[in-house]
């Protein structure tokens, strides 16, 4: 994987936007199903992944489906379901397929023999990705995520294809 810096118009103004969204959500704790920012709060991986995106770019989504802790090694089919359900809200998007990530991408991987289990968004600095891990929610360099999860599959990347309007 690599990292570039955004190359559409406002970039700086989505960076620096980014950044800060990113930063409230820190040390948010682990809760599934919840999507309540801060010490007090909680926040699943895909709730967390939307709060941001919907905060970044001015959204105001319908509740999103639960998805239980453990769907992605038991329930594949439910998994996906509930990945491409979480993709259509951020329409239009594109899959990235050259493998080159910008600020703002959303990430899934998928747990050994099992579905879609884990989203990410990548961060506003070089090599960093933001997600809520079964503590809390926490920056990693892309590094660190790969060597942690090594067993782990990337699914997908997706790019929000309208996001320079709402810079």
């Amino acid at each position: 994987m690599e990292w570039r810096a955004l190359s559409i118009k406002g970039a700086e103004a989505i960076s620096r936007k980014l950044g800060s969204i990113l930063e409230s959500w820190r040390d948010t704790p682990y809760l599934p199903g919840q999507q309540a920012k801060g010490a007090g709060g909680g926040v699943d991986c895909v709730r967390f992944v939307c709060g941001v995106v919907d905060e970044l770019y001015g959204f105001r989504r319908a509740e999103l489906p639960r998805l239980p802790q453990d769907r992605s090694l038991h329930d594949r089919a439910g998994a996906v379901k509930a990945m491409k359900f979480m993709r259509r809200l951020y329409e239009p998007n594109l899959p990235i397929e050259d493998g080159v990530f910008e600020p703002g991408d959303i990430l899934v991987v998928s747990a050994p023999d099992g579905g879609p289990g884990h989203a990410m968004i990548v961060g506003a600095e070089p090599n960093t990705l933001w997600h809520s891990t079964g503590r809390f929610v926490q920056m990693t360099g892309i590094g660190f995520l790969w060597a942690t999860y090594h067993s782990w599959k990337f699914c997908g990347g997706y790019r929000m294809q309208d996001r320079e309007k709402w810079a």
